[in-house]
């Protein structure tokens, strides 16, 4: 570890206040890079979500004129699905900082662990849809 200026060099970064010795500032540290995390994995699902909604409905001109119409109710299906994965992970993000100031220190809580896993299930089957549709379509 490198020090500069009070800061502690960690990976790469500085992270300010980070402690060495303290169990309690240690166990902080924890929770927060938990909270970090989870508000990260979901807000990547959140974007992708989305993204894969814009250039699937950009380009559904193109493979759209001659798809089947089960490919095209799959589509609309997994539309429907990656809503529902963007709604949850709305969630997942307002359950957190309502669990922060709350003083409530776990991303594990019923209300976040269930919207968590409601957003990563429906956007896998969203996923899983996109790609029956596409096959479909071209087969």
């Amino acid at each position: 570890m490198a020090y500069a200026s009070g800061c502690v060099l960690v990976s790469g970064r500085f992270a300010e206040g980070l402690s060495m010795g303290n169990p309690q500032d240690q166990e902080f540290d924890r929770i927060a890079k938990a909270f970090d995390l989870a508000q990260d994995g979901s807000k990547q699902l959140l974007t992708l979500s989305a993204g894969i909604v814009v250039v699937t409905i950009t380009f559904f001109s193109d493979f759209g004129g001659h798809a089947t119409p089960a490919a095209k109710i799959l589509m609309a299906i997994s539309w429907f699905c990656y809503l529902l994965s963007v709604t949850a992970g709305i969630f997942v993000l307002n359950t957190l900082a309502g669990n922060l100031q709350h003083g409530r220190m776990d991303i594990y809580l019923d209300p976040t662990r269930l919207f968590s896993i409601v957003q990563i299930l429906v956007f896998l089957l969203a996923l899983l849809l996109t790609i029956v549709a596409g096959a479909v379509t071209w087969l």
